[in-house]
């Protein structure tokens, strides 16, 4: 995670306020926090913070205020949004108390950043504002409620639907634009969609997990990359899964109420069946090769590896490249070895402090990776 949020009440805290503070104040991170104490509960603590150098996880994190991993939220939210909540400035708050900025104790210019927040959402409102983010990529359908409101939207629909589909044909008729695709095949229960969806987390990624195989892109609305989840050859006709795979050109994919047009940068397939075994009664060789090519790079996943293929334009088939453990299905204390072993591998001398913060017992040991993960708030 890059960012997360501590809150506890007041009377539970594990450490006192001078030494969270202080705490803070030693780590490579941007932090604000502050007491609500004029809400309709008991008082308690917000801490935002924003890891500046390196992924942690709430696993370490929990150590810093020495508490329980349901005190530590990292849902996905703006950071933004996490700053404007601290004083209730956001708009589902509005009808909460409102603390003054000045409340606010931070390791940079809280106010100044909280007006800039607010200047910048009143400027959402102006349709012309909008048109121009939307032409540059930063709002599509997927986040368009996050940057426009109802009064705004109902105003200049027209308008802030066309300049949507403005910019999907301008990314479709880019000639220089390479889709990235990918496939992660293997039995139920060895992880697969759960690493698409890390993989494009920790990429910054924006994604959409296709929900129907009947029709695959009815939820798409523009994200970063489309999670073809659990398809089968039966899922597309081989022509249509060409044309959706195509890493150079323009298609669309045939949607029940219309065609829709992927704008992002890259497709994840998962598949409970190899690759080659795809079409394997209807298509001969050379046909399958031009799906192949199309697919860059395969991952192979059994409970205790992943195997990773990549294709080879030469010889007209995928190469065998490494293999690595499938980390989601190991308990989490050999996990952390496996991660030193890693880090030694390549040469990265860790501190003392942080070997034995690696090493430390911890209550969540003999959970598997994807146990801890399905109880993270993300």
């Amino acid at each position: 995670m890059k960012q997360f949020e501590y809150s506890q009440q007041l009377q539970h805290l594990k450490m006192t306020i001078d030494e969270i503070h202080n705490m803070l104040e030693n780590k490579p991170v941007q932090y604000a926090y502050i007491i609500h104490d004029k809400d309709d509960t008991e008082p308690h603590i917000h801490v935002m913070v924003k890891l500046m150098n390196s992924d942690m996880t709430a696993d370490m994190v929990c150590k810093w205020f020495k508490d329980k991993p349901q005190y530590i939220n990292i849902k996905k939210s703006r950071w933004e949004n996490k700053l404007s909540y601290l004083c209730h400035r956001t708009p589902e708050d509005k009808d909460k108390f409102q603390y003054n900025p000045s409340e606010v104790i931070a390791n940079f210019d809280y106010v100044k950043k909280l007006e800039d927040i607010t200047k910048q959402v009143k400027s959402y409102t102006d349709i012309e504002n909008i048109i121009e983010e939307i032409q540059n990529g930063s709002i599509r359908e997927y986040n368009l409620t996050e940057y426009v409101n109802a009064h705004t939207f109902s105003k200049h629909k027209n308008r802030i639907i066309a300049a949507l589909e403005w910019y999907r044909r301008k990314i479709m008729t880019d000639k220089n634009r390479d889709i990235k695709v990918i496939a992660f095949t293997g039995e139920t229960g060895t992880g697969k969609t759960t690493y698409a969806k890390d993989m494009c987390s920790n990429q910054g990624k924006t994604y959409c997990v296709s929900s129907s195989s009947n029709d695959p892109m009815q939820d798409y609305k523009g994200e970063d990359v489309l999670i073809l989840d659990d398809i089968r050859d039966s899922t597309f006709k081989f022509s249509d899964l060409l044309k959706v795979l195509d890493n150079h050109t323009n298609s669309t994919v045939a949607s029940r109420y219309n065609n829709k047009a992927f704008i992002g940068d890259t497709i994840i397939i998962t598949s409970a069946v190899g690759i080659k075994n795809w079409y394997r009664e209807s298509k001969d060789d050379e046909e399958k090769a031009q799906l192949y090519r199309r697919i860059t790079e395969w991952y192979a996943f059994t409970k205790d590896y992943i195997n990773c293929f990549r294709y080879n334009e030469k010889k007209k088939d995928y190469e065998f490249m490494f293999q690595i453990p499938n980390l989601i299905k190991q308990k989490y204390k050999d996990t952390k070895i496996s991660m030193l072993d890693t880090l030694n591998a390549m040469g990265v001398k860790l501190s003392d402090d942080m070997r034995k913060a690696f090493l430390e017992p911890s209550e969540n040991d003999d959970k598997t990776v994807e146990e801890l993960m399905k109880e993270m708030p993300f």
